[in-house]
């Protein structure tokens, strides 16, 4: 495999690249992007970068875990913000909310699918993907749900408390594969386990209308997530629109203004 991915292992000349880049040179956790190379040859391409994670507080008072990434090289930025699930119509723990930032020139174009979710303790082996499914919000956006049965969440809940690096695994929207690696150093680590002992310490809900798949009314969250989006975003351009007019009406008005006052 070009990339590493749910299929395969890194590359050893991958390995090697990425040996390259010196630690003592990123504050803090780093990230890592690693793209499939264009001329069909078996290693990966390695870009580093930076990640920060910070606590956050939802709607209903729980904490949050942001993580904020930056890949300079390829003028990408990731968002992930993982909170408790609280919707009971979804068969999920909890959710992760995944946005990409990317430029104009991004040689990508945009971010395609979001595949899959792995864990791991080592920067350069394969991950342990999460039990859970993708779906696509607009955009560069992606909704992550985690499996909401026993044993799943079990499982999910130790790869992500217990393991070090979180693979992101992305299609661009030009086919091409890549890997974007995100660190949790040891403060990071922390207030992961702290986090998720505050949910564990919450009241957990049983889904509603089990006969619906995760993966189905993940589509169908999405699709409202979507629409909730648009409908802000043609908010924004009416007011925005509203207050154009309203500074030219005030901009045409003015030489009578002045007028009135000689």
């Amino acid at each position: 495999m070009p990339v590493p991915s749910p299929d395969g292992p890194l590359p050893a000349n991958a390995e090697a690249a990425v040996a390259a880049i010196n630690p003592a040179n990123i504050a803090g956790s780093q990230s890592l992007l690693l793209e499939a190379p264009d001329d069909g040859t078996t290693g990966a391409v390695p870009f580093s970068g930076t990640v920060d994670w910070t606590k956050g507080t939802d709607e209903t008072g729980l904490p949050t875990l942001i993580g904020k990434a930056s890949i300079p090289a390829r003028n990408l930025g990731v968002d992930v913000l993982i909170r408790k699930n609280s919707d009971p119509s979804l068969p999920a723990s909890h959710l992760m909310e995944i946005n990409f930032h990317v430029s104009d020139s991004f040689i990508g174009g945009s971010i395609a699918g979001l595949p899959g979710v792995l864990l791991k303790n080592e920067e350069l082996v394969q991950g342990a993907p999460l039990v859970g499914a993708s779906a696509r919000v607009v955009g560069n956006s992606f909704l992550f749900a985690l499996s909401a049965s026993p044993e799943d969440t079990t499982a999910n809940n130790a790869l992500l408390t217990g393991r070090k690096w979180i693979d992101l695994a992305v299609i661009y929207a030009t086919g091409k594969r890549a890997i974007i690696t995100l660190e949790r150093d040891a403060a990071a680590e922390t207030m992961f386990k702290e986090v998720f002992d505050a949910w564990a310490r919450t009241a957990t809900f049983t889904p509603e209308g089990t006969s619906i798949s995760l993966d189905r009314r993940l589509g169908q969250l999405a699709a409202e997530h979507a629409a909730r989006n648009e409908a802000e975003e043609e908010a924004a351009r009416k007011k925005a629109a509203e207050e154009e007019a309203l500074r030219r009406a005030l901009q045409e008005q003015a030489p009578l203004d002045l007028g009135l006052g000689n």
